[in-house]
């Protein structure tokens, strides 16, 4: 027993190392990739950037449920925590790096990146996307 959970603590902090430094150097060469394509920073950031740190909890997920028996916690625990993890750390990193200034600056580049997450939101979950803590609204000009 003892000798199974120092494996497993072992493989496991090894892994999270891995994939906090490939995550540091995707984003080093999704911005290259922006830049260098003209494919913007934005649709870099928002759809191939996104799709690829997804692939960790996506593979979770499924070795998840391959257990034996299945673990469909495991799986629904991952995708709910990574969610609040992400929405910590955007919070965090909007508070160390010009607060509102920050964010103001990401809104008004990101209102049809928005307005997609707000349309699938509304069309998966319609009590979700009318709560009251959605303050976003697309403007006029959109």
């Amino acid at each position: 027993m003892g000798g199974e959970l120092t494996v497993a603590i072992a493989v496991f902090l090894a892994s999270a190392v891995l994939v906090m430094f490939c995550g540091a150097k995707l984003a080093v060469y999704g911005d290259a990739l922006a830049t260098l394509t003209g494919w913007g920073r934005l649709f870099v950031g928002s759809l191939l950037v996104a799709l690829a740190t997804s692939l960790p909890e996506l593979s979770t997920n499924i070795s998840a449920v391959q257990l034996d028996p299945p673990n469909p916690e495991l799986a629904v625990g991952n995708v709910f925590g990574a969610n609040m993890l992400n929405m910590f750390t955007l919070a965090a990193v909007a508070l160390a790096f010009g607060g509102k200034r920050f964010l103001v600056q990401v809104a008004t580049s990101s209102a049809p990146t928005c307005s997609i997450c707000l349309l699938w939101l509304r069309w998966r979950w319609p009590s979700a996307a009318s709560a009251s803590w959605c303050r976003w609204r697309p403007s006029k000009a959109i």
